[in-house]
This record gives C-alpha cells, structure tokens and sequence, in this order.
C-alpha cells in the first residue's frame, strides 16, 4: 500500500521545488544481441556457415606444409589439374593420407550432424586446391548445362565443404566471396542473349567477402553463388592459397545422382580407382556416417 506524503513533507516540496527535484532518469540500457541463429538455421537461410577455429594455428601450419609436400611429390603429379583460372587441384585426400586422417575426425562429423542432420554421407569428391581464383558460378551448374533441374527438388541437401588454410581479405584473397541466399535464386536462362551480363550485374551488386580466418570451416550449399575472394596485390611473401575441399550431403537418392552424374564425367579419371581406406571407413561407421563411392 502507497502512503500519501505528509503535511510538511509536501510544504516542503512546493517551497524549492529545484532542490528536491526527481533525479533524471538512467539512459535505457541498449537491447541485447539477437542470439545468433542455429548453425543449421544459418546455413538454411543464408546458404552458409562458418566455424571458427576448426584447426589451431598450429594445426593450420603442419596442414600447409602436408598440402605443400603433396603438391610437389613426383609421385603425385600425373593426378593435379592445372589451368590458369582454376591454379592447381590435387584430386582425392585419400592420396594425401596424413592430411585425410587429420580432416576426417570425429569434431568434424559433430560439426556435420549438427549442419545437415545425422547420417550423413561423404561424396567422392574432394581434393586439396592451391593458388585457385575463379570467378562468379554454381556448383551445380554442371547439371544445368547437363540439361538437368533435379538439383532445384526440396529434398536436394549437398553441400561444399572448405577449410582454408589462410586468412580470407579483401588484398590478397585466401577465401570465399559469397552472394547470401542465392542458393534459393536461379541463375537467368542460359537461352537469353543478355543471360551472362545480367548474372555479372546480380553479383557484383550482391556478392560480399566471406570472412573467414585460417584453419575455419566454411561450409555452403552447392547451389550458393560463390567465387574465389579474388588477390588484389601481389605480395611475394604471402605465400601460397591452399584451401581443402569436399562434398558433405544428405544421404538421400539425390546424393547417389550426384555421385552417379560425377562417376560419368570423363575428366574424374580418379573415379576409376576410388578407395576408401579402411581406417576411415571405421570411423564413419562409428560415427554414423558414411563415405560414398
């Protein structure tokens, strides 16, 4: 219950009003942070996530080295793609087996499960990239020019998986420029004579720099407009872009009509003797994923 003031107590108020004036009010506290929304949520709506510090810096350096060693082994050179656009791709982690088991770990399928769901499968699609910087494009474009559209069914779950082996900026690039969301837009028709330019004009308005820090895995649906963060500057002591990628899916027919599609490519020549060791094969099960053929 609120008492009325007393007699003098109010006199007292009336008399020198300043004196006794209410103090002003505390400025209101800011609102708090939106919690950032859950990983698989993200990854749903933005077409990307990233998480932080997959690999500690000290991870990141003995995973550069490995990379670099592959790239120069004699005894791997007849399986590395070359092409000005593209720089160079060591095709199947399985040739770099210290590197797989360092990848392929158990954080990795909880990181997994969390994105995509449980009982995953791992396509036989990956490799170690370095010095790549291509330009604007959809993972998927290939089905397209295939004459395909399956790619765009609701029940389509495949997704890139990348862990960059350096710092992404805007100087050297070392990452991933994305357009947020574009795995829910289509490209413009290829029929249409102004098709190539309207895509230009689409991601230079839309497309922003991922940013990610060495040793983050980055993962984004394969329908994501995305492009190699292109190098700005030349800095002779910056060293090589190395970056490792690889095809996470749901495990559902549309996964196997990737794998089958990628298995009829005449350029996958290392399709023709795909292995998974049985070490790895061990810790899917466990696991409870699996890697695809």
């Amino acid at each position: 219950m609120q008492l009325a003031p007393s007699a003098s107590a109010l006199a007292s108020l009336l008399e020198s009003p300043l004196d006794h004036a209410a103090p002003a009010p505390a400025p209101a506290a800011a609102p708090a942070a939106a919690p950032a929304p859950h990983p698989a949520l993200q990854l749903s709506r933005q077409g990307w996530h990233c998480t932080r510090n997959f690999f500690s810096a000290d991870e990141v350096a003995v995973l550069r080295r490995l990379v670099h060693a592959g790239f120069e082994a004699p005894a791997l050179q007849e399986g590395i793609i070359r092409s000005a656009g593209i720089g160079s791709i060591l095709v199947d982690l399985f040739k770099l087996p210290e590197v797989a088991r360092r990848l392929f770990v158990p954080r990795m399928a909880r990181v997994l499960r969390e994105l995509i769901g449980p009982g995953f499968v791992l396509l036989p699609e990956h490799a170690a990239h370095r010095d790549g910087y291509g330009g604007w494009h959809k993972d998927t474009d290939m089905f397209e020019r295939a004459g395909s559209m399956d790619h765009w069914n609701a029940d389509y779950g495949v997704y890139q998986c990348a862990v960059y082996l350096q710092d992404n900026t805007a100087e050297n690039g070392g990452g991933l420029s994305v357009v947020p969301g574009s795995h829910r837009v289509p490209k413009p028709d290829r029929s249409q004579p102004d098709a190539a330019q309207r895509y230009e004009d689409y991601t230079r308005r839309h497309g922003v720099l991922l940013d990610s820090r060495a040793g983050d895995l980055v993962v984004f649906h394969t329908r994501m407009d995305h492009r190699a963060t292109p190098k700005q500057v030349e800095q002779p002591d910056y060293g090589n872009k190395l970056a490792l990628f690889f095809i996470a899916a749901t495990d559902n027919r549309r996964a196997a009509a990737y794998s089958e599609f990628i298995h009829r490519r005449p350029d996958y020549t290392y399709l023709r003797n795909y292995q998974v060791p049985q070490d790895l094969q061990a810790l899917a099960a466990q696991q409870g994923f699996r890697f695809g053929l």
